[in-house]
């Protein structure tokens, strides 16, 4: 009887371990790639529509090394003023823009040239 109440106890363990699972935070917010990080912001700052983008747009902003752009954006979702969500995104698309520059050079000036 004891052995038949643990096979009874392992089975239930992995119905319930195998069953299916949630899909993770990063599978439903997988972030902007790096090279749509500016048209996004962009996009942002014409339209002032950040519900869609917003997660999206601090996870890729993040991933690329933007921390401080990232929680800059990350105001927008207690902003309901269209006009400060497009100042705000026009500020961290502006801010973006510089640091890839900058690293644009640094990479031109690291190459050695043969």
């Amino acid at each position: 009887m004891n052995m038949t109440r643990r096979m009874t106890v392992c089975l239930i363990g992995l119905m319930i371990g195998c069953g299916p699972s949630e899909p993770s935070f990063h599978e439903l917010h997988p972030g902007v790639a790096e090279s749509e990080l500016l048209p996004t912001l962009e996009e942002l700052a014409k339209t002032g529509e950040h519900k869609e983008v917003l997660i999206d747009l601090m996870i890729g902003l993040e991933e690329g090394g933007y921390m401080q752009e990232a929680a800059t954006i990350s105001q927008c979702e207690s902003l309901e003023d269209p006009a400060k969500v497009k100042a705000l995104a026009r500020q961290v698309a502006a801010s973006v823009k510089r640091q890839q520059k900058n690293k644009e050079r640094n990479t031109k000036m690291a190459t050695p040239t043969n």
